[in-house]
């Protein structure tokens, strides 16, 4: 090995190195390839790695959006059905109908809600929701249930509201009566009229307008005026109303009317 001196600082150097050591003047094209080479595998190095950040980004991104929110949203749905808030909790469900089983937790909603209101007694609602439950659990015999419960209950309001006719028709004719003899029970649904004696023309017109205003037969009054005191008590039965009556030369005639139902 011998020295040169560096062509750049005119320092000396071994006539072997392929830079200078004191300036860094390259001597031999072997340094500066070899250089290059490095260069291009360290860059090479680093795409990669860039790559795979980027890879590693999009994957995480997609797991959060798909995978992560979803699950953390389902949980804190179904967090929601369990506390009873259930429409909150269809909400929720519908808004990621797809994700696992929140259609099913939507029938299981509707009917927990439908349950709710049949404990309440509101029956409408209660059967409305078993409806939208699609079948889950016994929601079709629930149905069926409050089928039977509404029915019997508009048999109950059509008979009580008939019943309460009835009673504002006797008030009605209660009110029309002019004798004074007239007695209306205190729960409007008996009304009697006790005749002072056979000469008391005012309660047999009480009890004819009586008989006109429940819609009886007009032939009632006449059975009525042709009874006699060796006939004893009488009574006819009607639809609505049932009438009985006795006449007796002293007392005169004492009728009671009574609702039937």
């Amino acid at each position: 090995m011998s020295l040169i001196k560096c062509p750049e600082c005119g320092k000396e150097i071994s006539d072997t190195t392929d830079v200078c050591i004191h300036c860094g003047y390259v001597l031999n094209d072997r340094y500066t390839k070899s250089e290059e080479k490095h260069r291009i595998k360290k860059s090479s190095v680093i795409v990669v790695i860039v790559v795979i950040l980027i890879v590693i980004l999009i994957g995480g991104f997609f797991y959060y959006k798909k995978v992560f929110i979803p699950n953390k949203n389902y949980n804190k749905a179904v967090e929601t059905l369990e506390k009873g808030d259930y429409d909150s909790a269809i909400i929720m469900f519908t808004m990621m109908e797809d994700f696992k089983d929140s259609r099913e937790k939507i029938d299981e909603a509707h009917y927990k809600k439908g349950i709710m209101y049949l404990n309440g007694k509101d029956y409408e609602n209660a059967r409305t929701e078993f409806s939208t439950s699609n079948g889950y659990s016994d929601s079709k015999s629930q149905i069926e249930s409050i089928n039977k419960i509404l029915e019997e209950k508009r048999k109950k309001e059509e008979a009580e509201a008939a019943h309460k006719a009835l009673i504002d028709t006797l008030q009605k004719a209660y009110k029309g009566c002019l004798g004074g003899q007239a007695k209306l029970s205190s729960d409007g649904t008996e009304l009697m009229i006790d005749s002072t004696n056979q000469y008391d023309y005012l309660s047999l017109l009480d009890i004819q307008s009586v008989v006109t205003a429940l819609g009886l037969p007009s032939t009632l009054f006449d059975q009525m005026t042709r009874t006699n005191a060796l006939m004893g008590k009488q009574t006819q039965k009607y639809e609505k109303y049932e009438v009985s009556w006795s006449y007796h030369p002293n007392n005169g005639l004492d009728v009671f009317f009574k609702i039937v139902d």
